[in-house]
């Protein structure tokens, strides 16, 4: 890294800034502002592990900028525009397989602008970029209201809500997280804050806003929270994957009404795949599921399924049991699934 770009870097995170101390207890009592690490000067080399990617293979920046507000990332993005060339990259949760939050120079990351609220009059909620989708979980069952949203609580906020934020339980009927982003506020890349709105709005919303700046804060739109939830699910071993891919699956359920959710997972020579209706009324959905699958893949011998079912409910909480005719074919992957 230029020796002059670090030392400007040095200079503005030994200021301090009080005035937009957000201080979590999670953090050490000295991180409450602007933080940088330069991993390279210490043997072996050390970084906060809130700063680790998901990707173990993804490059290790020369320096990691821990910013807490606004204003502290108007300040870094200052400094490396009177540096040119000088690479640069933004991280919120780390979450990303292509290791495209990384880099080999300066790395933004805003994992500690973690503040979530929710205002009444709007039915909305304005979570910070660097909140995590467990924090976004939270603050939704608090509130007693609905988003879609991924499953992996440790995802980063930004790269997921900017980039898409698919929902198996939800997106069918309400979109994709993106899709309910209806504003916010950015810094562009040459230091000035913005609000997302009109066509910075349109770039942030699937777009991740990369070509323009950072986005500091999203505003999303919330439902209400469903009553209950009913789920069933289908383990199927040594069923093809590539019939599986190509038989129209998905195409097949654009009929089925939009509060069902359709999903599945695809692994060694197993499918799993599931439905998800966010209403009491469920009795339905084994028979949808049981005849998409004989239609679309017919039973062979070779075939061994499961049929689970489960309801869900604030109040009652979660029950989860094999179908009656499966009951008795208890085995170690059952015992598994049943436990998770």
């Amino acid at each position: 890294l230029d020796v002059q770009l670090a030392n400007a870097l040095k200079q503005i995170s030994s200021q301090g800034n009080n005035t937009h101390d957000r201080s979590n207890k999670d953090w050490p009592n000295g991180w409450k502002h602007l933080t940088i690490f330069f991993p390279y000067d210490n043997e072996p080399y050390k970084f906060p592990v809130q700063v680790a990617m998901h990707n173990l293979a993804a490059y290790l920046p020369a320096a990691i900028v821990m910013v807490r507000c606004k204003d502290d990332i108007i300040k870094v993005l200052k400094i490396i525009r009177n540096y040119p060339g000088t690479p640069f990259c933004v991280k919120s949760g780390g979450h990303d397989y292509r290791a495209a939050s990384s880099c080999r120079g300066v790395m933004i990351d805003v994992s500690r602008m973690n503040s979530i609220w929710y205002e009444e009059q709007t039915k909305s909620i304005v979570a910070e970029t660097g909140a995590n989708l467990g924090m976004l979980m939270h603050k939704l069952h608090e509130v007693n209201r609905s988003a879609p949203h991924g499953d992996a609580m440790a995802v980063g906020l930004g790269g997921h809500g900017l980039h898409g934020g698919w929902d198996a339980l939800m997106s069918r009927q309400y979109g994709l997280l993106t899709q309910n982003i209806v504003g916010g506020e950015a810094v562009l890349w040459n230091g000035e804050a913005t609000s997302l709105t009109g066509d910075l709005l349109f770039l942030a919303r699937g777009g991740g806003f990369e070509d323009i700046g950072i986005a500091v804060n999203v505003r999303i739109v919330t439902w209400p929270r469903p009553k209950k939830m009913c789920t069933v699910a289908r383990i199927t071993q040594k069923l093809p994957r590539h019939p599986f891919m190509s038989s129209g699956f998905v195409y097949a359920t654009k009929r089925m009404p939009e509060n069902i959710g359709i999903g599945w997972k695809i692994s060694h020579e197993v499918v799993k795949q599931g439905m998800w209706v966010m209403s009491e009324a469920c009795e339905n959905m084994e028979v949808h599921l049981r005849g998409h699958n004989e239609k679309l893949f017919g039973t062979t011998p070779q075939q061994k399924e499961w049929w689970f079912k489960a309801v869900h409910s604030p109040q009652d909480g979660s029950v989860f049991w094999p179908m009656s005719e499966h009951r008795s074919q208890r085995d170690s992957r059952l015992d598994d699934l049943l436990e998770a």
